[in-house]
C-alpha cells in the first residue's frame, strides 16, 4: 500500500523551518528517517536514500580536503547521471556555489564561464576533456563517466567507449570513501547557484540563486499543484529529461522530486528511449520541453496502457503548440491516465517555474496561475500598471527571484525595481496579458515583438496562426525590414504532400490576415527543409534574423 506524503499545504508557506536552509539541509529533512527509501534510478541500478546521503557527503569531504571554502566556486559540467546530483548538493553542504555548465558549449564560452565565475574545481563529463584540455590545466578537474554507476554489462559496453583518465585529473570513484567531516552548508541567502541565462533583455548573463530560492520553489511545487487531481504518492517516480543546467530541470526533476519522490535519469534525451523507460519504470511525472513531447508522441512505442500510471506533466521552456498538446492529451486520456499536458510560465531569474496550469483546468494560450507566494502585475512602457486584459510587460514579485546577475550591477538595476511597499520586482521583458482569474497569456518577448504602423505584432501570434493550417508542419516567423520599414518574413516546414506555390502563399497571407491584422502579413514567405533549433530544442529564431542584419 503506498503511502501518500504530506504536501504541506497546512503549513504557512514561508514556514521559516521548512525553507529558511540550505539546499542539502531541506533535502535531509524531507528524506527524513526513510533512507531506505529508492531516490535515484540509473540504467536499472537503483540508488537509495542512505546511499545518496552518504555519497553526496563523501564528495563534500574531498571538496573541503581539496581546498574548497565558504563561496568558492565550484563547476559542474555533466548531463544527467548520478554524479551531477552529489556534486551539486556536496558544493552545497560545504557552502560552495554550484556552476551549472552546458556540456556542449564551446572551447571559447567554457573558458570565458570559468573565468568570469572564478571557478576553482570542475565535476567534467569525460569526454569533454579533449575538447575543454587548455582551460583546465589550472582547474582541479574530477572526471566523471556515464558508465560510473550503471549495473552490468552495461558499465562494461559502455566504459570501452570511454576515454582514459589524465594524470593531472582525479576520477569520481577516486575520491569517494573519505572519512566523515563537519560540514557548514550554504547559508539559506547566499549564492548557491549560477545559472547561464540570456537574461530578460536577450544579453547572456549569469542568474545567481539562493538556496532559499529553490527551497521556496519546491515547496511552491508541492502546496500549489498537488491540490487537484491525484496527491504526491511515495511511490511516484520522475523522470528526468531535462538536464541539470536547465533551471526548470534543477528546480523541478532534482530539487522537487528528489527531496520527495524517485528520479530515474536519462542521460540524453532520445524519444524512443524516454517512452521505453516510462514504461519501464512505471513513471508518473514528466517534465520537459514541447519539442520533447512532440517527438516523444511521433514514436510509435508512445502509446499503451503504461500511460495509465502517468498522473503529472509538466510543460515549460517554449510556446506549447495547441495541435500537441491535443494529440497528447488524446492518447493519455484512451489509456486512462488521470494526467494532462500543463503548460506553465517562467524564466532563470525566477528559480525558472512562476506560474502551473493545474490539471483539468488547461486552457488554450494559458499558462496558469502563479505558483503560492508569487505575483505578477502588466505594466506599459511608462511603467504604469494597465487594466485586465491590456497587453504589456510583465512584472513579477516571488520568494524565488535571483539576487542579482553576477558581476553586472547594470544589468541588474535594468532589471530589478522596488514599488512603493519594498516589495522587490523583476521586469520580465516578456509581453502578455492577465485573465480575470490571474491565467497568465504570455504572448512575445519584448526584444522580439515590433511595431507596423503603430501596432503591436508578436511573430509567435503569427506561428500559432499558420500552424493550424493542414499543410503546414512547423514555422518560424522572424523580424526583418523591407524598403527600410519593419515587417515579419515567414519560414515554413510543410507537411510531405504540400508545396510551396502562389496558391499557399496567397491562403496563408489571407488566412492571417482574417485571423490577426493586415500589417502582420508577412512580406517574404520560405519554405524550408527544417528549421534551426537551439541545445534546448527551441527553434533557434535569432539564428535567422542575424542572417538577415536584424539585432
Amino acid at each position: 500500500m503506498y503511502k501518500v506524503l504530506q504536501t504541506r499545504t497546512s503549513l504557512k508557506y514561508d514556514n521559516a523551518m521548512v525553507t529558511h536552509q540550505s539546499m542539502y539541509g531541506y533535502l535531509k529533512d524531507n528524506i527524513g528517517d526513510n533512507t531506505d527509501a529508492c531516490k535515484l534510478v540509473y540504467f536499472g541500478r537503483k540508488i537509495s536514500a542512505q546511499e545518496l546521503l552518504k555519497t553526496i557527503d563523501e564528495v563534500a569531504a574531498y571538496l573541503l580536503k581539496a581546498g574548497i571554502q565558504r563561496g568558492d566556486v565550484v563547476g559542474i559540467a555533466l548531463p544527467n547521471i548520478p554524479e551531477a546530483v552529489f556534486a551539486l548538493y556536496a558544493v552545497n553542504a560545504v557552502g560552495g556555489v554550484a556552476n551549472l555548465i552546458h556540456p556542449k558549449i564551446s572551447e571559447s564560452a567554457f573558458c570565458n564561464l570559468i573565468q568570469k565565475t572564478n571557478t576553482k574545481l570542475i565535476f567534467l563529463y569525460d569526454k569533454l576533456y579533449k575538447k575543454y584540455g587548455d582551460c583546465l590545466q589550472n582547474l582541479t578537474t574530477v572526471i566523471c563517466s556515464v558508465s560510473e554507476y550503471m549495473p552490468y554489462p552495461y558499465k562494461m559496453l559502455f566504459a570501452l567507449t570511454e576515454p582514459s583518465v589524465r594524470n593531472n585529473t582525479k576520477k569520481f570513484s577516486n575520491i569517494l570513501g573519505a572519512s566523515t567531516v563537519k560540514l557548514t552548508p550554504c547559508g539559506p541567502a547566499e549564492p548557491a547557484i549560477y545559472i547561464h541565462s540570456g537574461g530578460t533583455m536577450g544579453e547572456p548573463k549569469t542568474v545567481v540563486l539562493t538556496s532559499e530560492a529553490l527551497n521556496r520553489l519546491a515547496e511552491a511545487m508541492v502546496s500549489g499543484v498537488y491540490v487537484t487531481g491525484e496527491p504526491l504518492r511515495e511511490d511516484d517516480v520522475m523522470l528526468m529529461m531535462l538536464p541539470l543546467f536547465h533551471g526548470f530541470g534543477l528546480g523541478v526533476c532534482v530539487h522537487t522530486a528528489l527531496s520527495r519522490i524517485q528520479t530515474v535519469l536519462l542521460p540524453r534525451f532520445k524519444a524512443k528511449l524516454a517512452n521505453k523507460v516510462i514504461k519501464k519504470y512505471g513513471v508518473t511525472h514528466l517534465a520537459g520541453v514541447p519539442a520533447m513531447f512532440a517527438k516523444m508522441l511521433r514514436e510509435k512505442n508512445f502509446a499503451g496502457k503504461h500511460l495509465q500510471k502517468i498522473t503529472r506533466i509538466f510543460c515549460g521552456g517554449d510556446r506549447l503548440d495547441p495541435k500537441v498538446k491535443k494529440e497528447f492529451d488524446t492518447v493519455l486520456q484512451s489509456f486512462r491516465s488521470p494526467a494532462e499536458l500543463t503548460e506553465g510560465y517562467g524564466l532563470s531569474e525566477a528559480s525558472a517555474v512562476f506560474s502551473v496550469s493545474l490539471t483539468g483546468e488547461t486552457r488554450a494560450g494559458c499558462q496558469g496561475r502563479p505558483l503560492p507566494g508569487n505575483r505578477i502585475k502588466v505594466m506599459d512602457e511608462r511603467g504604469e500598471e494597465v487594466a485586465q486584459g491590456e497587453t504589456g510587460e510583465f512584472y513579477i514579485s516571488s520568494p524565488s527571484l535571483m539576487t542579482h546577475y553576477l558581476d553586472d550591477p547594470e544589468g541588474t538595476k535594468a532589471v530589478m525595481t522596488k514599488d512603493d511597499r519594498g516589495n522587490l520586482w523583476l521586469k520580465t521583458g516578456d509581453m502578455g496579458f492577465l485573465e480575470q482569474d490571474g491565467g497568465i497569456h504570455f504572448l512575445e518577448r519584448r526584444k522580439r515583438s515590433l511595431k507596423i504602423a503603430a501596432v503591436n505584432i508578436f511573430p509567435s501570434e503569427i506561428e500559432k496562426v499558420v500552424c493550424t493550417l493542414p499543410e503546414v508542419k512547423e514555422c518560424c516567423v522572424i523580424r526583418a525590414r523591407y524598403k527600410g520599414k519593419p515587417c515579419t518574413k515567414l519560414l515554413l516546414v510543410l507537411n510531405e504532400k504540400a508545396r510551396l506555390d502562389a496558391a499557399l502563399e496567397k491562403k496563408i497571407r489571407t488566412y492571417i490576415c482574417e485571423k490577426l491584422i493586415k500589417y502582420a502579413v508577412p512580406k517574404e514567405i520560405i519554405a524550408v527543409d527544417k528549421l534551426a533549433r537551439t541545445s534546448f530544442g527551441k527553434i533557434d529564431f535569432r539564428y535567422y534574423e542575424k542572417q538577415d542584419g536584424i539585432r
